[in-house]
């Protein structure tokens, strides 16, 4: 059967310098350029082949395929045989730490094509009691066998209280996912003593039978007597059945427009017993056979009455997966039956040949997505190692659409992908919307937009912000990295009512695992308060513990609640050192008068992430907790200023004694300045005129020192600061971006 994966619509050069194995480097940087010159989007399309064992199949060439879209044949600009997954640059892939109630994440997609991204999505509104041990099961053995190197999964819940609800975000931490999976069944969960057909809220046991252990015998007896409820229903009752079956459609369509957000390939594992095809307007058991009696008299079987808005749910549902690069392997969960068990849909006449327990949503989601359909099965651990095994390698294909004057997000273009290969099974999504409209601010919206900027590098431009970290030595423990953000206030201008901002940070480390993060929100009310914001802007001020010894890059997201927009940006935060003898602490600019009382700058707003005085629980045992201080007291500071030629330049340094350099005098240290290119070379040497006596607190002493920028010349980049100990001869350097 032939399904399509939904391609992406990207430009991109990694892509085709990729598949340099397959052309040649010239060729694919040219044609690199040339779309970048034209600005057209690559559309990709994932090709699964597998054989009559359900083994992917290899070494086919890009002359064994054809890509059709809405009929016509394309030119393949790209074909790549990926095998998944490709291992990360480093050992490790990111985590992101814990949403609410759990989260996490990782690294590059874009750059590796081969990264499977996995959805584990336990649906609890159509499950039993039984059913959802097998689910549990399955789960974590996939988690504990079949998440390798490089891929991420991510735990999702659909319910009936909470609708779809994001446990634990992408990440490559199998404790954290298996213990994310654990804690769904921790206590117990409201409502789950319900038949397959949970949405109705038929009450039945789920004790065990001689089928095996784990497992329910389901008969025909128990889909009869839910054929016999939904007949026994009232109008009411029925609109109040179907209306619940649409809200919980709705999900879907949430889930797969989030999905959207994220760039690579996409596996959902749907753990499910499905939505009772009775309610649906499928036949029963009962009508299928008096449908067979019928035509052995030579009679015409009875039109099913199946809800008109259904199907065209299913249909928009797989298609929005299909263009969000997403495959649904469905899993049902009841385990070893007895039915009829003939799982098509004759779109033609809405027929179903099975029974009300055969669920036909199951069915669609899997085969109009490029998926798969497992059933009939009380080890839940066969249909997801088949799934990892089918997954594990396919052809990468891409081409360039046919030009649009104005791209038409109702379109849903279709895709066909012929393989000239016998005997084999291909698995390709059925298509693409030109544009997908995304989530208007779920919490499950952000977390996906979070994972992918922390794990596949996508940069969010809709916030315009700039990020700084201030480094600040602890020896060998972990010491404060302070996160500086400006966010200038004039694109807020027109904003609606209060503005709330999220601001979110996560420290990487060389291996690409999250070593920390910190999560804040700040409100500015409407009016006066947001009128000022608006003339100037927000300082936030928040920190992150960090190892004294590795480098960081540091990802910093900020959202707009209101809008749903978002900023990003990336630091590049380098090992600390200490040699030499003397620590120093990054150069902080301060914001004139700042150093004369603990007042804000004019007009800009100045915050905390958090009360000093009241740590959070991240920042346990961390000395000092909120180290952008003067004097003891909390000031602003400036990022990357502009260092100008005969304007006053102040700049605050912290020296930090070490254990070789023993205790210092602060009158025997002495400091120097170099300004630098982009090259790090020095391009000029500022003099540095003491303001006021060196400040001893019990961590550090504390200089402030003007810069002499009355012969500065253009082109600085960063400022490095030295500190000498005239007695000892220890020496410490740091340096901060300038020149914005």
């Amino acid at each position: 059967m032939h399904r399509d994966t939904t391609p992406t619509r990207r430009s991109t050069m990694a892509f085709c310098i990729i598949c340099a194995g397959l052309m040649t480097l010239a060729a694919a940087i040219a044609v690199a350029e040339e779309n970048e010159s034209a600005g057209v989007s690559l559309v990709e399309v994932p090709v699964f082949v597998w054989d009559r064992h359900g083994d992917p199949v290899p070494k086919l060439a890009a002359g064994d395929f054809k890509v059709y879209e809405d009929g016509h044949e394309q030119k393949l600009d790209l074909f790549l045989a990926v095998k998944a997954p490709i291992p990360l640059p480093s050992p490790g892939a990111p985590d992101l730490p814990a949403t609410t109630p759990g989260a996490q994440q990782s690294a590059p997609s874009a750059d590796q094509p081969g990264r499977r991204h996995f959805i584990l999505l336990i649906d609890l509104c159509n499950n039993s009691p039984v059913g959802l041990k097998r689910s549990r099961d399955a789960a974590i053995d996939f988690i504990d066998t079949k998440v390798r190197e490089g891929d991420l999964a991510s735990i999702w819940v659909i319910s009936p209280i909470r609708g779809l609800t994001l446990r634990t975000n992408f990440t490559s931490d199998k404790p954290l996912l298996r213990s994310s999976v654990e804690s769904i069944w921790r206590g117990g969960i409201p409502g789950l003593q319900h038949d397959a057909a949970g949405l109705l809220g038929i009450a039945r046991s789920g004790g065990e039978s001689a089928l095996g252990p784990g497992s329910v015998a389901i008969g025909t007896s128990v889909a009869d007597d839910i054929d016999a409820h939904i007949e026994r229903m009232g109008e009411s009752e029925r609109r109040e059945a179907e209306g619940k079956v649409t809200a919980y459609f709705a999900e879907f369509e949430r889930l797969a427009r989030s999905l959207s957000l994220m760039p690579g390939r996409k596996f959902c594992l749907l753990f499910s017993q499905g939505i009772s095809g009775r309610l649906l307007g499928f036949k029963s058991s009962t009508e299928i056979a008096a449908d067979a009696e019928d035509i052995a008299r030579g009679d015409f079987p009875r039109e099913p009455g199946l809800h008109p808005d259904f199907l065209s749910w299913i249909d928009r549902i797989t298609r929005l997966f299909s263009s969000a690069d997403t495959q649904i392997f469905s899993i049902e969960t009841r385990g070893l039956y007895s039915d009829l068990n003939i799982g098509f849909v004759d779109r033609g006449t809405a027929a179903m040949n099975g029974s009300a327990w055969n669920s036909p949503v199951l069915s669609m989601f899997a085969e109009d997505t490029g998926g798969q359909y497992y059933k009939n099965m009380n080890d839940l651990r066969r249909p997801v190692a088949d799934m990892a095994k089918k997954t594990s390698a396919y052809y990468l294909l891409g081409y360039h659409p046919p030009a649009r004057e104005t791209p038409d997000d109702r379109k849903f273009h279709k895709i066909k992908v012929v393989v000239a290969r016998e005997g084999v099974t291909v698995r390709y999504r059925p298509g693409y919307y030109d544009r997908m409209e995304t989530p208007g601010g779920d919490l499950e919206d952000t977390w996906v937009r979070i994972a992918a900027a922390v794990n596949d590098h996508v940069a969010f431009d809709a916030i315009e912000l700039e990020a700084q970290c201030l480094r600040f030595p602890a020896g060998d423990r972990k010491e404060p990295a302070a996160i500086v953000l400006e966010i200038p206030g004039a694109q807020f201008r027109g904003q609606k009512g209060q503005l709330v901002l999220d601001v979110y940070a996560y420290a990487l480390s060389p291996g690409g695992r999250v070593e920390a993060y910190l999560q804040g929100s700040h409100t500015v009310p409407e009016g006066a308060p947001l009128e000022q914001v608006c003339n100037a802007g927000i300082r936030y001020y928040d920190v992150l513990p960090l190892g004294p010894s590795e480098a960081h890059d540091i990802r910093v997201i900020v959202r707009n609640q209101t809008s749903n927009e978002m900023g990003s940006t990336t630091l590049e935060v380098p090992a600390a050192t200490t040699d030499s003898g003397l620590a120093i602490a990054t150069p902080m600019f301060l914001v004139p008068t700042s150093t004369g009382d603990s007042s804000h700058a004019p007009e800009w707003q100045n915050v905390a992430g958090f009360d000093p005085a009241k740590p959070p629980a991240r920042l346990d045992r961390l000395s000092p907790v909120f180290p952008i201080t003067y004097r003891g007291k909390a000031i602003p500071v400036d990022i990357s200023p502009a260092i100008t030629r005969g304007e006053s330049c102040q700049v605050l340094l912290k020296v930090f004694p070490t254990r070789s350099s023993g205790s210092i005098n602060p009158t025997d240290i002495e400091i120097s300045a170099e300004l630098l290119d982009s090259q790090g070379r020095v391009i000029a040497r500022p003099a540095c005129r003491p303001d006021g006596e060196p400040f001893v607190s019990a961590a550090a002493i504390e200089y402030t020192i003007g810069l002499d920028t009355s012969s500065c010349p253009e082109g600085a980049a960063s400022l490095r600061v030295t500190a000498r100990d005239r007695n000892t001869g220890a020496t410490g350097s740091s340096q901060a971006p300038v020149g914005r």
